[in-house]
């Protein structure tokens, strides 16, 4: 028999406080992300976008310098 958890009106207001705030901190990082975008370039938005997928970045080939 699964176990049943109460929670006080206190808590739920509180989680329902919490989960709008987390909704206005998603929208503000889209905003800035979306800024951030328009002055990208495509290389480096397309490389964004496979950060956000959760992809790891291609490895770029390193030269040798001389210096």
């Amino acid at each position: 028999m699964p176990e049943v958890i109460t929670y006080t009106l206190a808590q739920l207001r509180g989680f329902m406080e919490a989960a709008a705030q987390d909704d206005l901190d998603r929208v503000a990082q889209f905003a800035v992300a979306t800024r951030m975008a328009m002055g990208a370039e495509p290389v480096d938005w397309q490389k964004y976008l496979i950060a956000l997928n959760g992809q790891a970045p291609a490895q770029q080939k390193q030269g040798i310098t001389h210096g």
